[in-house]
C-alpha cells in the first residue's frame, strides 16, 4: 500500500508494538480496499507468522490480526497456513533477510485450503523473501492456485 518511509514507518512500527492490535486492525481496512478488485470466488487469506521471539516480545501476532480483519472486511476466510522456526529477520543484516524465514505448511492447511486463490499478508516487504518462501510452500502443495501477496508497506 505504501512505501516504507518517514511517514509510514512510524505508523507500521506503532501497530506492531505491544497493544497495537487495534491499530493493526484499522490498517486492515486499507488492505481490504486494495484487495477487493482481485478477489476470486474461493479466496483464503493467510499470513506470514512472526518469529517466536517476535511474537513473545509484542504479545500478539500482527500478521494474524491484519489477515483476520482483512478477511472479515472482504467476506472471506482467514486460516493459518504456516508454522515458523528460526530467528527473527528484524534487525538482521541483508543476507539474513534474503535467506528468509523457515516457514512450513501446517498439516491442517491441505485439508482446509481447497481454494482458487490464497492471499498472503505481511506487514512490511523488505527483500520479498518471506512472501517468496510462503508462496513456494503453498505452490508445492497447490501448484495451480492463484497467489496474491499484500503488505502494508514496501521498503525501497
Amino acid at each position: 500500500m505504501w512505501t516504507y518511509d518517514e511517514d509510514s514507518g512510524p505508523l507500521v512500527r506503532a501497530a506492531k508494538q505491544l497493544g497495537g492490535r487495534q491499530l493493526m486492525a484499522c490498517l486492515a481496512g486499507e488492505l481490504a480496499l486494495h484487495l477487493r478488485p482481485f478477489l476470486m470466488q474461493s479466496t483464503v487469506i493467510t499470513w506470514a507468522p512472526p518469529s517466536p521471539a517476535g511474537k513473545r516480545r509484542r504479545g500478539f501476532d500482527q500478521g494474524r490480526v491484519l489477515a483476520e480483519r482483512t478477511a472479515a472486511l472482504v467476506g472471506v476466510t482467514a486460516a493459518p497456513a504456516f508454522s515458523r522456526a528460526g530467528r527473527a529477520q528484524f534487525g538482521g543484516n541483508r543476507q539474513v533477510r534474503l535467506d528468509g524465514p523457515r516457514l512450513r505448511l501446517r498439516p491442517d492447511w491441505t485439508l482446509r485450503a481447497r481454494t482458487d486463490q490464497v492471499v498472503v499478508v505481511d506487514d512490511v516487504i523488505t527483500t520479498g523473501s518471506t512472501l517468496a518462501t510462503a508462496s513456494d510452500a503453498i505452490r508445492s502443495h497447490q501448484p495451480s492456485v492463484d497467489i496474491v501477496a499484500m503488505a502494508l508497506a514496501v521498503r525501497p
